[in-house]
């Protein structure tokens, strides 16, 4: 399992770019397990200059309780990413 937190903007054009760059840079072909992408936004918001303390928090809490949180108002994957 991969496991990459992201900051994304949610937009409908960039989002699957960045998560097709980072399919790439990881060299992943489909007998890869899945790249888990992760975002705070989805959890609190739009956190400003605090999303880098934000996100090395929820990944720390990720890691203890060995699990991901959902996304929330997450319904389904853009069409326009590949990864």
């Amino acid at each position: 399992m991969l496991f990459n937190q992201i900051n994304t903007t949610g937009a409908p054009v960039s989002d699957p770019i960045e998560a097709n760059c980072l399919d790439r840079f990881f060299n992943r072909s489909n007998l890869d397990p899945p790249l888990l992408l992760d975002l705070i936004k989805s959890n609190l918001g739009h956190t400003e200059g605090a999303v880098g303390v934000a996100s090395l928090m929820k990944v720390a809490m990720c890691m203890y309780h060995r699990g991901i949180t959902a996304n929330m108002q997450f319904t389904s994957l853009n069409p326009k990413t590949e990864a």
